[in-house]
């Protein structure tokens, strides 16, 4: 890795090509990727960059990433040579996906906003956009964050990401724009949008800001007129709000509740791994979840799993999560949650007490327990317990069941002594639409949980019109329930 890094930083002092033909390569997705490349490269040579966007790195691991991309750009004609060096002419945006990453991105945007072409690659764009500063994106991801640890970890190492990767550029005079990579669930980060506006450290947003908008969120938006002004204007009014108090004042309680904030989070980590890790969690999974279904539908701008392997790490998140909410689980966004609660007020007393009195008046907080809030009232135990009985194996069902069933008691009683109020007195209209939903859903997962039974045993017995016929059935049947839910992954 070394030898590699210290290889592409050499490369990147010259404007020398690797290749003379792009088809002499063996590797076709290396074949791809530099034909797309070529592709930008042909368009801003013929015309300009102007109406080009940024180059996203996804799962960023380390900086080596994002120099190899500096690389391909330079195969590319997306580079050019001035007398501050190497210039690569559109912006390289890393993406920080998973807990990890989040916890090593502002090493990894320190070494890369300290090397020379970076910075005279982001001072050339200042330049042509007539910016007053170099201004850094940096995209980070709500769906693998969640995945890898549930909403408590998700939430505190995004936040925690954000001042200290807004810090980094303050110490290279450069702006940080942040790239929210929400999509349509809270598992996901999915949210009122001046809620999450509210909810972000304060001095990380300095009036610039890009939030992705997937999957039904579109049309629940944007699919009129009047919604989608109206979506807009709250962005842009809640943008310009938050960034002028961040200038203006600090409340002065950070400090105090991003300590316990991190304390939390560790706990919250250990508990959702100590689940998703057990040796039965898979199997339960895999059976107690339509997940296979989803894995055989044609509805995603990607495969549910990355390389095709059978594990957890390389499943996406939108399959993961999209499994978890047909199911009526939910577990990313509230497992962890009440073991954590518990633990805190039994050994830290006064802790708990501070951090019961923060609820009413800390953003951040509030908004993290309202996710949690609404996920727990859209998670059914009745509906959870039919879908498990798929599992075959009693001892894997009764495992994982009495886990899941254990912590969603215990996280509803902490929730409810934390907030001090039940939902149904607390979010009227929220709890009573929730109910009205779920008169129409029983019926739906009931025959769900019959078309799942009846297609994989025509999967057992290799019966290949049976198992198609049951399963066009099963999309109609998920595309149901996730009309009916309000929410696909």
């Amino acid at each position: 890795p070394l030898y590699f890094k210290s290889f592409i930083l050499k490369e990147l002092t010259s404007n020398r090509p690797f290749l003379n033909r792009i088809d002499q390569l063996d590797s076709e997705k290396a074949k791809e990727t530099l034909l797309s490349l070529y592709s930008l490269g042909k368009h801003i040579q013929k015309y300009t960059e102007a109406p080009l966007g940024s180059l996203i790195v996804s799962m960023t691991r380390n900086v080596e990433d994002l120099f190899t991309l500096y690389l391909l750009m330079r195969e590319n004609r997306l580079s050019k040579y001035s007398s501050k060096g190497l210039i690569c002419r559109l912006p390289v945006v890393p993406l920080f996906e998973t807990i990890g990453d989040l916890m090593k991105s502002p090493e990894i945007l320190d070494e890369f906003l300290s090397n020379p072409v970076t910075k005279a690659s982001l001072e050339y764009i200042a330049e042509q956009k007539n910016w007053s500063v170099p201004v850094q994106e940096v995209m980070i991801g709500y769906s693998d964050s969640n995945k890898d640890g549930g909403i408590i970890a998700s939430s505190w190492n995004l936040y925690y990401a954000q001042l200290r990767l807004s810090e980094v550029g303050k110490k290279h005079g450069v702006k940080i724009k942040f790239f929210h990579g929400k999509g349509g669930t809270i598992s996901r980060g999915a949210d009122p949008t001046h809620w999450f506006l509210k909810a972000l450290p304060e001095g990380t947003l300095t009036g610039m800001i890009r939030v992705t908008e997937q999957g039904e969120t579109i049309e629940r938006k944007y699919a009129n007129k009047v919604n989608a002004a109206y979506n807009l204007e709250l962005l842009l009014a809640g943008t310009t709000l938050q960034s002028l108090k961040s200038k203006l004042y600090k409340t002065g309680n950070e400090a105090n509740r991003n300590k316990l904030f991190m304390q939390l989070a560790e706990e919250s980590y250990k508990t959702f791994r100590k689940l998703i890790e057990h040796p039965s969690f898979i199997k339960f999974y895999e059976q107690a979840t339509p997940i296979d279904v989803i894995e055989s539908s044609k509805i995603g701008s990607r495969p549910a799993r990355r390389t095709g392997k059978r594990n957890l790490d390389d499943l996406r998140a939108i399959p993961w999560v999209f499994s978890w909410t047909q199911s009526r689980m939910n577990i990313s966004s509230w497992y962890g949650v009440g073991s954590t609660l518990q633990n805190l007020k039994k050994d830290q007393p006064e802790s708990y007490a501070i951090l019961k009195a923060m609820v009413e008046t800390d953003y951040f907080l509030r908004y993290t327990l309202t996710n949690v809030d609404t996920s727990l009232s859209s998670t059914d135990e009745v509906i959870l317990m039919m879908y498990a009985d798929l599992v075959e194996e009693e001892k894997v069902r009764k495992e994982i069941s009495s886990l899941l069933l254990d912590e969603l008691k215990l996280t509803r009683n902490m929730m409810l002594e934390l907030l001090g109020s039940p939902i149904n007195e607390r979010r009227k209209n929220h709890y009573y639409s929730t109910e009205l939903r779920a008169q129409a859903l029983l019926p739906l997962h009931k025959e769900q949980v019959v078309l799942l039974k009846k297609w994989r045993k025509a999967r057992k017995e290799n019966d290949t019109e049976k198992a198609t016929y049951q399963l066009n059935n099963l999309l109609r049947s998920i595309n149901a329930i996730a009309n009916a839910i309000g929410t696909t992954g």
